[in-house]
Order: C-alpha cells, then structure tokens, then sequence
C-alpha cells in the first residue's frame, strides 16, 4: 500500500488555484448577465462610455452613492440598471 503525503503548501497551491478559478468563473457569469443573454452588469470602462464620464467622476458618484458596484475579483462591476438610471436622474 503506497501512502502520498500533502504537505501545507500543496494544499495552499490547490486552494489558490481554486480560488483563482472560482473568482474567474464568478466574474465571467457576472459580466454576462449570469448567462440569461444580456449582460446586467458592466464593467468600470463600459461605465464611463456610457454616462461619457472620466474615472475621478465615476469615482465621485460612488462616494456619494450615486452608484454601488460590487466588486468581484478585485474588478468593480457596475449595475446596469443603475447606470440607466442615473442617466435618467441627470
């Protein structure tokens, strides 16, 4: 019978490579509208084409509340229904 050891840093190798993989995965589905067609949420850059803004305005919009991404993976994703919304309010 042949026993194989784990070691600490092979399982933080498999957990880090899982991570990695579960925050790609989350953050495809997201961007794509969790894979119902449209896409419901945007990306910083989409944003600030849209409202034809800079990334200090939309920084400031977010101070103030105006808009409340969720951050996912270290990438802020903007609801698009918000976005539209602030372009109705403005």
């Amino acid at each position: 019978m042949k026993i194989d050891l784990v070691s600490k840093q092979d399982l933080i190798d498999v957990l880090d490579e899982f991570k990695a993989t579960l925050i790609q995965e989350l953050t495809e589905k997201l961007a794509h509208g969790g894979g119902s067609g449209g896409s419901r949420w945007v990306r910083t850059e989409e944003v600030m084409e849209t409202l034809g803004c800079c990334e200090s305005t939309l920084r400031n919009y977010r101070k103030a509340g105006r808009l409340k991404p969720s951050k996912t993976g270290g990438i802020l994703l903007y609801d698009r229904i918000e976005v539209e919304g602030l372009i109705q309010s403005t």
